[in-house]
């Protein structure tokens, strides 16, 4: 992440462009790890397994391309998120009394939910 950051790259959407470029790989040959593990439970040939995920892989080969050229696709919606969830504060119960949590807001809308069932399970 720091070189992607040194050439001005948002985390999250050089993030998201390895995902997408990871699962490409997993799905296209000579590496193909998702075509071998399809093709051993399902009992077919990898050639009839590749056939049937090539339209899959047109679509993610042009998403790819898309998020790749298109900076917006990735890093809209995480900043309406943060943006959103910004100006909430929820409070969460710890050990007996009522605590504010972190004012870095959440990516979850039910973050405070997860966060007071965590505390609940930690003072068991």
């Amino acid at each position: 992440m720091p070189l992607g950051a040194a050439y001005g790259i948002d985390p999250i959407r050089l993030g998201i462009i390895f995902l997408a470029n990871m699962e490409l790989g997993y799905l296209t040959p000579p590496v193909g790890l998702n075509l071998l593990m399809s093709s051993y439970r399902f009992h077919k040939p990898v050639g009839e397994v590749l056939r049937s995920v090539l339209p899959v892989v047109a679509v993610l080969s042009m998403g790819v391309l898309l998020i790749t050229d298109i900076p917006g696709l990735t890093t809209a919606t995480p900043k309406v998120v943060w943006v959103l969830s910004d100006g909430t504060s929820a409070q969460m119960h710890v050990h007996g009394r009522s605590e504010r949590t972190s004012s870095r807001p959440s990516y979850h809308p039910r973050a405070h939910v997860w966060q007071h069932w965590l505390c609940e399970q930690s003072a068991r």
